[in-house]
């Protein structure tokens, strides 16, 4: 099987691009600290508080940065040897780095539309206000809906 310049170049490319994503999650830190929140429904839940996670609830902030370890640790290395297995034609290296393109962008989907991004000092406008729904879920854009 004859390797892909482009599929090469593009792999080192999304690693380079999620190590950069996993070590900001990781080393960003600052002087914030956890506190309550109450939710659209009325419940006080925990918010992490700190960092790149510091609008999410504390059980998320902390699965999301052990889930940004792994990634550096695990995956982003696993993307290096598959792609020099690519390179020198094996099967199985290709087979590899397809799985872990379609990892990384389940990985990236769920960060872009579970995660409380907090630019700007923790400061977001009304209409990009999270609301947090019963079991620690949320979405990025709170959603309003009228009845007749």
């Amino acid at each position: 099987m004859k390797a892909s310049r482009t599929l090469i170049i593009l792999s080192f490319l999304i690693g380079l691009l999620t190590a950069f994503r996993c070590a900001v999650g990781l080393l960003w830190s600052d002087e914030g600290h956890a506190f309550s929140f109450t939710t659209l429904q009325g419940q006080t839940i925990q918010m992490y508080g700190q960092g790149l996670y510091r609008l999410d609830p504390y059980f998320n902030g902390s699965i999301l940065r052990g889930t940004d370890a792994v990634t550096l640790v695990v995956g982003v290395p696993l993307v290096i040897v598959a792609m020099l297995l690519h390179w020198r034609g094996s099967l199985r290296g290709t087979m590899l780095l397809a799985g872990l393109h379609t990892s990384f962008l389940y990985n990236a989907a769920s960060y872009a539309f579970g995660v409380a991004h907090s630019w700007g000092g923790g400061k977001t406008p009304d209409h990009l206000t999270r609301s947090t729904l019963p079991g620690g879920r949320g979405r990025l854009f709170s959603t309003r809906t009228t009845i007749g």
